[in-house]
């Protein structure tokens, strides 16, 4: 309130004296208000009266009203800032209990009117025309912050205005006053007009809305303030999108262009999100194969370079085994690759044979390998059949893992074989990892 009396001051001092004209003063546009009694339980804001009014507008009706505070946001223009031109046909208090001098309707309208210090004020009314059913005056000053009335502030049926209110006015600030207007029978409610009277002469009212306050600047918000005043506050064009630059151009107004997150850096996904701007998160360059391994150049992008040894080209250090004499033979592995060119370790992972570990023709002796767990395989040199009824070989299924000294492996298979015999031709014929070599079958 403090501010806003500064700013009207400002605009309105004079330098005569008291002698000013009336229209050297100014007041807000009338404001209008439903009341703090309209509430989800009371949507038509009526209320019972305390009283047994004999009069429409009886000064009792008012003990149940109360003023809504002067910054409650649900302060709105009325229908006209000048003169108020209020109505609603037909009367709300046609639904009450009781339609006539039991219930009332009360509507409030304000307005704010600035005195300079230099102005004495001799009279101060409010005149009405076309009101239904009664009024009453509140003064707002510094003198009664917390707002009076006077037997004269009251105008009741018929009415044409108060009483002279101006010993309670103040010069050299702004006044609130306030309507408390009551619609106490079922008819209509109306208040056509009301206008502040100083000395003689209507206050008006300053600006009537933006458009007399346009200063062409497509940049600024044009608006007339609660004193009647023009201001041109710097317009905002932050449109809550923080993926967009905002700026604003006299002529064109307002710009919001999506703004780029291109970081130039190939690690990234650039993104952006409305709440927090530009987001750039780190690229995943894993391709799903544990045998590679995936970096990032900014300039480049991803690569991924081959780690783990090779196995497919792998083959036992011993081809063939002869004799079948039941003796263990030490198989190894070789041709194990590395992309690096380093040495895998071998271990032994688990030996199969295509033939019975204990069977006619192998010695009965088993089981028939050893070594999982090592580099090395042992595996014994025998075979099934008999003279009668020969076999067609044995063969070893040797599986491994190699492992390089930065811990990427390769898995593999190796065989070694067992012939029946050294005839011309003799071969091995594979029948598949069917026995554990190390389990006695």
């Amino acid at each position: 309130m403090k501010l806003l009396v500064l700013s009207l001051l400002s605009a309105l001092a004079l330098g005569a004296g008291a002698s000013a004209p009336a229209w050297a003063q100014s007041r807000t546009p009338w404001q209008m208000h439903d009341g703090l009694e309209v509430t989800p339980s009371n949507p038509l804001g009526l209320l019972q009266f305390s009283c047994n009014p004999t009069r429409h507008g009886d000064i009792c009706e008012y003990a149940v009203a109360t003023i809504p505070p002067g910054t409650d946001p649900a302060w709105r223009p009325a229908p006209d800032g000048d003169v108020i031109n209020f109505s609603v046909i037909p009367s709300r208090v046609c639904q009450a209990p009781v339609t006539c001098w039991r219930y009332g309707d009360f509507t409030y309208f304000q307005t704010y009117v600035d005195i300079p210090a230099n102005v004495v004020v001799t009279a101060f009314t409010i005149a009405f025309n076309g009101m239904d059913d009664g009024s009453r005056i509140t003064l707002f000053n510094s003198l009664y912050p917390g707002g009076l009335v006077i037997p004269g502030s009251y105008v009741y049926l018929g009415g044409s205005g108060t009483t002279n209110l101006a010993p309670y006015v103040v010069s050299g600030e702004v006044n609130r006053v306030v309507i408390t207007q009551v619609d106490d029978c079922c008819y209509h409610n109306v208040l056509r007009s009301a206008v502040v009277v100083l000395n003689g002469q209507v206050v008006q009212t300053g600006c009537s809305g933006p458009a007399s306050c346009d200063d062409g600047n497509a940049c600024t918000d044009d608006v007339c303030q609660a004193d009647g005043s023009c201001s041109n506050p710097a317009r905002s064009c932050d449109d809550g999108d923080a993926c967009t630059a905002d700026s604003c151009n006299p002529t064109t107004g307002c710009a919001n262009v999506a703004v780029s997150c291109d970081d130039a850096n190939l690690c990234t996904w650039d993104s952006c999100d409305p709440g927090q701007g530009c987001v750039h998160a780190a690229v995943s360059c894993d391709d799903g194969n544990a045998c590679t391994l995936d970096t990032c150049d900014p300039a480049l992008g991803c690569s991924s370079t081959d780690q783990c040894p090779d196995c497919r080209l792998a083959a036992a250090t011993v081809a063939s085994i002869w004799p079948p004499n039941h003796s263990a033979v030490a198989v190894g592995v070789q041709g194990v690759e590395d992309p690096q060119g380093q040495v895998p370790a071998i271990r032994i992972d688990a030996i199969f044979q295509d033939e019975p570990t204990d069977t006619t023709g192998d010695g009965r002796s088993c089981p028939d390998a050893a070594g999982v767990g090592t580099e090395t395989a042992w595996v014994r040199a025998e075979r099934s059949g008999t003279r009668k009824v020969p076999g067609d070989g044995r063969v070893y299924h040797i599986v491994f893992t190699a492992t390089d000294p930065d811990g990427y492996t390769c898995s593999g298979e190796v065989t070694t074989c067992v012939p029946h015999d050294q005839g011309d031709g003799s071969q091995c014929i594979d029948q598949g990892p069917v026995y554990d070599s190390l389990v006695c079958e």
